[in-house]
């Protein structure tokens, strides 16, 4: 099986699932005060920029400021 590079999901595609958990904790970490760096890290294509550009399009939507993203 080769390896294909299809690059982060858009946000608010179908297919992003299954981060409420990860969303949540980087949600609360941004909104509070900045006490530590957040750290996102994991393999090869495990959604790492897909969850990142998620979160900032939430950050958008709710008019947060734009320092966050």
């Amino acid at each position: 099986m080769s390896f294909v590079y299809h690059g982060p999901l858009e946000p608010g595609s179908p297919l992003f699932q299954g981060r409420q958990a990860e969303t949540s904790k980087l949600v609360k970490a941004c909104r509070g005060k900045v006490e530590a760096y957040q750290l996102v890290y994991g393999s090869r294509q495990s959604g790492k920029t897909s969850l990142l550009q998620h979160l900032c399009h939430q950050f958008q939507q709710s008019n947060l400021p734009p320092h966050l993203c």
